[in-house]
């Protein structure tokens, strides 16, 4: 008999979804390897803590970027590696619901695929990046309704409008998570000559990014190198320092969304209108990011709980599809099934 498993495989984090478990995994996409014999090290969490503190002899291979594998083989043994910790069965018994991002190639799509099928899995259904957000959001995308969803991702941000099940339009921009902790390295380095890495970045925006000014002050101990004696440096700075920085990325993604309302059928805009604007993905976290958009467009915006998990949960929602008839599911079946 086969069990039923999701993946989301994303440029940040992998996800798996057993069927009566609930999430099993939530890693990063990550594979540290050993350069001079090519051998894997560690996986997930344990290259995660390696990263960016790793010497000539251990490089950390980021396996997907933008929903394309960018190293077949490490993938492949990350892949390996997470359906044996997570799932004790045999991987031909799998029945398998995978995140397919909607923007990339025909060629790319086959990469995915065939990494699940190197790993043995036989039978495998797609579900589109939108979809299965706004399913994991706690709709249902088969009603004929107009929906906005907009999945702010580690590196880059989709925009669906979708009614009857299907995609009316997609749209992908580079504005994301990552390049908010881009513009927080970039305002360390400027103003106070610190050099810091990704993941002080990372630890920064999520607790001091707020897209309003904030009612409290906080502040956060960011660590680093100073470019001016070149030896380790701390500088404390507060919520309000990086006010600037919050407002000019939700000020973006308010415009874009806006502009996605651009060209829509008028009784679509009045779904969305009466529904609200949908955000999911880590991004969608910003504090008072909903509030901000909310107030600067005139519309209402639907934040879920655990925003970053609905992608991986709509792949889980979509296992009802399967006892039913395909043509009529957000599910595409491979041609190998």
């Amino acid at each position: 008999m086969s069990t039923n498993i999701a993946i989301d495989f994303g440029s940040d984090k992998t996800r798996l979804f057993l069927q009566d478990a609930g999430v099993v995994l939530d890693e990063p996409s990550l594979v540290a390897v050993e350069v001079s014999t090519n051998r894997v090290v560690a996986f997930g969490s344990d290259a995660y803590a390696m990263f960016e503190k790793t010497s000539d002899k251990i490089k950390i291979i980021k396996v997907i970027e933008r929903g394309v594998v960018t190293d077949f083989d490490a993938a492949l043994m990350m892949l390996k590696h997470f359906i044996r910790k997570s799932v004790k069965k045999h991987p031909s018994s799998l029945r398998v619901i995978l995140n397919m991002p909607e923007e990339i190639t025909d060629l790319e799509q086959y990469n995915l695929i065939s990494l699940l099928r190197f790993v043995g899995i036989k039978k495998i259904y797609l579900i589109d990046t939108c979809k299965a957000a706004l399913l994991g959001a706690g709709y249902d995308i088969m009603l004929p309704k107009g929906r906005l969803v907009v999945d702010i991702g580690a590196d880059n941000t989709k925009f669906g409008v979708l009614t009857l099940g299907d995609n009316s339009e997609i749209k992908r921009v580079s504005s994301s998570g990552r390049s908010l902790d881009d513009a927080i390295k970039k305002y360390m380095k400027k103003k106070y000559n610190l050099l810091i890495g990704s993941r002080t970045a990372e630890s920064a925006k999520k607790a001091l990014c707020c897209a309003r000014e904030p009612s409290d002050l906080a502040f956060f101990k960011v660590k680093g190198r100073s470019l001016v004696t070149g030896m380790p440096a701390a500088v404390e700075i507060s919520n309000f320092e990086l006010l600037s920085i919050s407002e000019s990325f939700s000020a973006e993604m308010a415009i874009m969304i806006q502009n996605c309302m651009n060209g829509l059928s008028p009784e679509i805009v009045s779904d969305i209108c009466k529904d609200g604007v949908v955000i999911t993905g880590g991004g969608a976290n910003i504090i008072e990011l909903d509030k901000y958009i909310e107030t600067r467009i005139n519309i209402s915006i639907v934040h879920p709980e655990n925003s970053e998990h609905c992608v991986i949960n709509g792949c889980a929602k979509a296992m009802d599809y399967l006892s039913g008839d395909l043509k009529t599911s957000p599910l595409r079946e491979t041609e190998m099934n």
